[in-house]
């Protein structure tokens, strides 16, 4: 696990005060300045306020969450005719179809701007959508963009000052808003990439979607909205129908009208009913809990480490509240199985390629003995074996099979294959020991079967040589986070299937090969597995090419168009909308002195494509050394320049 720099956690119990704590930092970190009045990220918790905006809306008559979205936005349109099916309860419950995350420049560092928001229902024009509307409950978080320019056009006021009127003001919510109230808080929590590099804070522009920003103690009292009896924000009833699950199946995710999971499984058997809503921004995460019945309410927020480190504690302080009351939750220990020597002859056909948004899989039979499962999306592919034990369910196994090694793994997973809807999936249950958090599981739908995707030998030649170029950001604004974690993409190519490489290896699309020009995302599954799709255009300009993420409004410029650096640059003139890439080449080792103005930034990327120098580190100073073989970027409005010393 990923050291945590800061955690703060607050809990409001029935007839008790809020309490509020913060974890150790670690022991050779320096200690991080987080108190009660700390301001994070809570990111797509957001969603929560953008859904209970939209509810309160419904109770006055003035939404009806069964109508297109059409009604309320006439002007919103796509480039599928299906759009119009599409009504306010899907985008609440992740059924609308949308693709998944409209990205632009919705995250950034140090600024506010509204770009984003009024360019979204234009970008959507070109879109298509990924799925039937309300056919399949897949992650979305443009659903809630679309939410929040309905509550806006409906309310007639902006989402900022409707959250602020209508649920912090009733609710006693000081610091909580959108970067539009609390952009430049002294409060704000400190980011520390990697543990170690001290960085400007993140903003999410994507306001419903993830831009609410709040302290532990003023979450946690937001929750308390939600208990039973609690209608200071909505009623019981509209709670209600909030906290219905539309999960067809266990592996589905339970999802309610923006929360996560509507009914935590693991309390289930112990009959509390515990809804859950989860969030990230770069480095900050969060998760609201709240049972509304035993009327507890929990928001963890953290600072640097696992994304997943507030949804594990929330769990642990959930526990020990219960426990206190009498209640008993179980986490299961991993089941005790049985595994045989050969594999059916009736699972043996199903060897073919599964995939998901961000993996294509091989999935092989070795003599019948097991199942192998082999990421090809990788960076470098290794088998996964598994033994198939009873009732159709096969269980991951570590060592080398066949040898005194082979053991069943600690960290269980089982797998099976189903149908539904006429397409194939393998379904997970994993069985995990978090380290400090005692057991966790999940159920999920794993990967659906895809094939070998088909396509003529002169298109496919096409991709193949484009396996292996680089193609860096253009289009990003100044402040985009996507420079520090996703500078540029490496094309690869598999079985008539194109995937996309960030840096650090981290698989960013998966698409099938259309045309010579064209891949598009390719998935039709429940859950995040089948979240964020891409689609792939690539166009030539003045004599290179660029690669298009459509529906992600993200461009990126193939590396053959990037020109030397050299001793003879003394200003850069910016460009908005387009970055101006350098390599540095025998430049590395020079020491240069920028005067970066506002609205102006600059990155320095070593030979790896990871970040060494950035203009938003904070103390970086004006005075850089120049890694040998890597490159540099300047991004800003135009109008602006940065002059090099």
């Amino acid at each position: 696990m990923k050291r945590i720099i800061a955690i703060l956690a607050a809990v409001f119990l029935t007839a008790s005060p809020l309490t509020c704590s913060a974890a150790e930092p670690a022991a050779d970190e320096a200690p991080a300045v987080e108190s009660a009045e700390t301001l994070s990220a809570i990111g797509s918790v957001s969603k929560t306020f953008v859904t209970v905006s939209a509810l309160q809306l419904a109770e006055q008559g003035l939404i009806d969450i069964d109508k297109p979205v059409t009604d309320y936005l006439p002007e919103f349109r796509m480039a599928d005719k299906r759009y119009k099916e599409i009504t306010v309860r899907m985008l609440m419950n992740h059924t609308s179809g949308l693709m998944g995350f409209t990205f632009g420049n919705s995250i950034v560092f140090e600024d506010v701007q509204t770009e984003d928001h009024d360019q979204f229902l234009q970008r959507l024009r070109t879109q298509r959508l990924k799925a039937d509307p309300g056919a399949l409950a897949s992650y979305c978080n443009d659903g809630f963009t679309l939410l929040e320019l309905v509550v806006e056009r409906v309310s007639g006021m902006s989402f900022t000052d409707y959250v602020e009127t209508h649920i912090c003001e009733p609710m006693g919510l000081v610091q909580t808003g959108t970067p539009q109230k609390n952009f430049g808080d002294p409060h704000t929590a400190r980011i520390l990439l990697n543990g170690e590099t001290d960085f400007a804070a993140d903003y999410a522009m994507a306001l419903g979607s993830g831009g609410i920003y709040a302290t532990a103690p003023d979450l946690c009292r937001y929750g308390t909205a939600f208990f039973t009896g609690n209608q200071t924000l909505i009623s019981d009833r509209t709670k209600a129908e909030m906290n219905k699950s539309i999960a067809r199946d266990r592996y589905d995710d339970g999802f309610g009208l923006s929360w996560d999971e509507s009914d935590v499984a693991c309390y289930q058997d112990a009959g509390v009913k515990v809804v859950a809503k989860g969030g990230h921004v770069i480095e900050q995460s969060a998760i609201l809990m709240v049972a509304p019945d035993e009327k507890i309410s929990i928001s963890v927020l953290s600072a640097g480490g696992d994304p997943m480190c507030p949804s594990y504690l929330a769990e642990v302080i959930m526990d020990t509240v219960l426990d206190d009351r009498g209640i008993t939750a179980v986490h299961p220990e991993p089941e005790a199985l049985t595994v045989q020597d050969s594999v059916p002859a009736s699972y043996l056909e199903k060897a073919d390629l599964y995939a998901c948004a961000d993996h294509i899989v091989s999935v092989q039979f070795p003599d019948s003995r097991y199942m192998e499962l082999t990421d090809l999306t990788a960076d470098n592919p290794k088998p996964v074996q598994y033994r198939y034990a009873d009732d159709g369910r096969f269980v991951l196994m570590e060592g080398q099979i066949g040898a005194e090694d082979e053991r069943q793994a600690e960290d269980q997973r089982i797998l099976t294959f189903a149908e539904r809807d006429g397409k194939e999936y393998i379904l997970s249950d994993y069985n995990a020991l978090i380290d400090g958090f005692d057991r966790r599981q999940s159920a999920t739908y794993y990967l659906q079967r895809t094939g070998r995707h088909s396509v003529d030998a002169d298109t496919m030649q096409y991709w193949e040589n484009r396996a292996g170029r680089k193609y860096y950001l253009d289009n990003g604004r100044f402040s985009n986070t996507a420079y520090l974690g996703t500078p540029c993409i490496s094309m690869q190519t598999t079985d008539g299937y194109v995937y996309g490489l960030a840096p650090d290896r981290s698989v960013q699309f998966t698409a099938a090969v259309r045309d010579s020009r064209n891949a598009l995302g390719f998935i039709e599954m429940p859950g995040s597995g089948g979240s964020n799709l891409k689609d792939v255009r690539m166009e030539e300009h003045g004599g290179h090419e660029v690669l298009h993420l459509t529906n992600y409004a993200l461009s990126y410029a193939e590396e053959s168009a990037i020109p030397d650096f050299s001793a003879e640059l003394r200003e850069i003139a910016l460009e908005t909308g387009h970055a101006k890439w350098y390599n540095i080449g025998k430049m590395g080792g020079t020491s240069l002195t920028l005067d970066i103005p506002a609205h102006a930034s600059v990155y320095v990327y070593d030979e790896y494509d990871k970040v060494v120098y950035s203009s938003f580190m904070k103390n970086c100073g004006s005075e850089i050394t120049l890694p040998v073989n890597g490159k540099i970027v300047f991004i800003g409005e135009s109008g602006v320049k940065v002059s090099i010393g």
